[in-house]
C-alpha cells in the first residue's frame, strides 16, 4: 500500500464524511424492501438500563454531532472516538489522534491506533460500537470484545470504488462482514454495500436519515428577487460547475434572479472564474461554509434549491429544503430519486446537462402555483417518511435487538 493510499484509508477510517456544512464534508443497511418507521412507543418500551454506545467517526461532522446528541438525549451513554475530536454537549469525546502515517513503518501507526481503540473499549465498556463512514482501519476487530458492531455506510466510503486499494477494500469488507447490523441511508446505497462486500440484501438495512421537523419548518416567503440556492461542498462530485452554466441560461430569461452558493471547497476559484467568463459574477453570492443550525434561515429566503450532483448516496440537503416547502431541482443519480419525488416534490434532470437543468429552474421560477404545490407536497412527504425522531427510534430499537439476542 502506498503512503498516499494509506493516508486516504486513515482519513476514511476515522470519519471523513460527506456532510454539507461547516466543519465537515457533506450530506449520509431494509431487508429486501424499506421497512416502515417504528413509532416512538416502541423504543420507550425497551428495558430501562442505559445502553453504552461508542461511535467512531469525524466529530467535526454536523451529522455525527446530531447522531451523538440525539442518542444521548434518549438515555444512552454516548462517547465518540475520533481523530478530529471536539466537544459535543452531553457526549464524551475520545481522541484517536495518531502521529502521521509513515509508509516505511506501517506497524507503528497501526499499533498506536490499536492502543487507542483498545483503551476506548476498556474505558467505555460499550454495548454497541457504531462506525459512521467506513474506513478499512475504523475497527480493530480482535479488540471488540463482547460489543456488538454496527456500521453505517455514508456514500463515498462505498460508492467511490476507484479510490480503494485492494488492502483497503479487504479491510472494509472484513468489517462489514463482521458487523451485527449494517445500515445504509438509501436503497441505492444498501444495494451498493451488498455488492461491495458480497453480502445478501437482507443483511443490509435501509435506514433513511430524517429531518428535524422543528428546526426545518415552513416560513413566510420573501417577495423580492428569486433566489436559487446551492448547499453543498464545492467539489466536482456535486456539480457546481454545471449549475454555474445553467444559471447563465436562467439569467438570460430572468435577469432578476440571484444564486446563493452555500459551501466551501477547492473548486471555489475555478467556479468564480467560470462565472466571470459568463458575465454573471455580480448575480452570485458566495456564502462559504455555514453552520448547520443556520441553514434553515437561509432556506427560508430561497425560491428553489438545486442539487446537480454527479453522484449522491441519498440527499439529506434536498429533504431539508422540502421540509421548508422549498422545491428542489436535482439530478437523477444515486439515491436522489428516493429523496426527491420527480414531479411531486421537485424536478429531476440528467447529470452534466446544464441546458435541461436551467430549463427546470426556469419552470419553477416562472410558475408560482407549481412551486407552492411542490413545496407543500415536499413537506407532507418529509413528515410522513423522513422524520428524524423516528430515525433515531429505529436505530435504538436495533441496538436493543442486538443486545438481547
Amino acid at each position: 500500500m502506498t503512503g498516499c493510499t494509506q493516508a486516504t484509508s486513515i482519513a476514511a477510517a476515522m470519519g471523513a464524511d460527506d456532510v454539507l456544512y461547516s466543519g465537515s464534508r457533506e450530506i449520509f443497511a431494509v431487508q429486501s424492501q424499506t421497512l416502515p418507521l417504528m413509532p416512538s412507543s416502541t423504543v420507550q418500551e425497551q428495558p430501562s438500563r442505559a445502553l453504552r454506545v461508542l461511535m467512531i467517526g469525524n466529530a467535526e461532522s454536523a451529522h455525527i454531532q446530531r447522531w451523538a446528541q440525539s442518542l444521548s438525549q434518549r438515555n444512552i451513554v454516548v462517547s465518540v472516538l475520533s481523530s478530529r475530536p471536539r466537544p459535543i454537549a452531553g457526549v464524551k469525546s475520545l481522541s484517536a489522534v495518531v502521529p502521521g502515517w509513515r509508509p516505511w513503518r506501517p506497524s507503528r501507526w497501526h499499533g498506536r491506533y490499536r492502543q487507542l481503540f483498545r483503551r476506548a473499549i476498556q474505558q467505555e465498556r460499550p454495548d454497541i460500537v457504531h462506525v459512521h463512514f467506513l474506513g478499512s482501519d475504523s475497527v480493530v476487530l480482535p479488540e471488540l470484545g463482547p460489543a456488538k458492531l454496527f456500521v453505517s455506510t455514508w456514500g463515498s466510503d462505498i460508492l467511490e470504488l476507484g479510490q480503494s486499494s485492494p488492502p483497503e477494500r479487504s479491510g472494509k469488507i472484513a468489517i462489514l462482514r463482521a458487523a451485527t447490523r449494517v445500515l445504509a441511508s438509501s436503497n441505492r446505497l444498501a444495494e451498493a454495500t451488498c455488492e461491495y462486500a458480497g453480502l445478501p440484501r437482507h443483511q443490509v438495512t435501509t435506514l433513511y436519515w430524517g429531518v428535524d421537523l422543528e428546526a426545518f419548518h415552513p416560513s413566510a416567503k420573501s417577495c423580492g428577487a428569486p433566489v436559487i440556492g446551492f448547499i453543498k461542498h464545492l467539489l466536482p462530485v456535486y456539480g457546481p460547475d454545471t449549475l454555474i452554466d445553467a444559471f447563465a441560461r436562467v439569467l438570460a430569461v430572468r435577469p432578476d434572479s440571484r444564486l446563493w452558493m452555500v459551501g466551501a471547497g477547492p473548486m471555489e476559484y475555478e467556479l468564480k472564474q467560470r462565472a466571470l467568463r459568463h458575465g454573471i459574477a455580480e448575480s452570485i453570492q458566495w456564502l462559504g461554509a455555514v453552520p448547520h443550525q443556520d441553514i434553515p434561515a437561509l432556506l427560508a429566503q430561497m425560491t428553489v434549491t438545486v442539487m446537480p450532483s454527479r453522484s449522491e448516496a441519498f440527499g439529506i440537503a434536498a429533504l431539508e429544503s422540502q421540509a421548508m416547502e422549498v422545491p428542489v431541482v436535482a439530478t437523477n443519480v444515486g439515491g436522489i430519486p428516493e429523496s426527491v419525488a420527480d414531479g411531486e416534490t421537485g424536478i429531476l434532470t440528467p447529470p452534466n446537462d446544464s441546458e435541461t437543468l436551467g430549463c427546470a429552474i426556469l419552470k419553477l421560477l416562472n410558475d408560482e402555483g407549481l412551486r407552492r404545490q411542490l413545496g407543500e407536497n415536499g413537506r407532507r412527504r418529509v413528515e410522513s417518511l423522513f422524520n428524524w425522531r423516528e430515525t433515531v427510534d429505529r436505530t435504538i430499537s436495533y441496538y436493543h435487538e442486538a443486545c438481547s439476542g
